[in-house]
């Protein structure tokens, strides 16, 4: 099983960090590497999601259901794709300095195809995410 953890300090509130990243139909206007996000279904505490991942040649699509805890936290859990496991947590905790955001994801590639694809990708993915998430902050607050 692979990990990544990131984190990082911003001049954002956790409401205005959370709700970029509940605002999952977005993503392929700012994360370089989702070429697609859909809402499968959404409510208070909850919302199932697919996203399209490609990176050079390589194309995966997979779909979470995501755990909210609004302005606190947000839990993935796979549903389907192309992983034997899959889970991803955000926090976000206010600081006086703006918002802690933290993200965590542990997951296992299902194919030896794909575990080449993430071990080649997924260092710079993860990488870019918070980064991805911090810029679009900037530009939208």
């Amino acid at each position: 099983m692979s990990s990544f953890r990131q984190s990082a300090l911003v001049p954002f509130s956790s409401a205005q960090m959370y709700s970029l990243v509940n605002d999952i139909e977005l993503y392929p206007e700012f994360l370089p590497w989702c070429s697609r996000a859909k809402i499968i279904e959404n409510s208070e505490s909850q919302v199932n999601a697919e996203l399209t991942v490609s990176k050079g040649p390589f194309t995966y699509n997979f779909s979470t259901t995501n755990l909210l805890v609004p302005n606190k936290s947000i839990d993935l859990k796979l549903l389907k794709g192309p992983f034997k496991f899959f889970r991803g947590h955000w926090v976000f905790n206010d600081d006086s300095r703006g918002c802690f955001v933290r993200l965590s994801i542990d997951y296992e590639a299902s194919t030896p195809l794909l575990r080449m694809a993430l071990s080649m990708a997924s260092g710079a993915v993860v990488d870019s995410l918070i980064k991805s998430f911090v810029t679009r902050a900037h530009e939208k607050y």
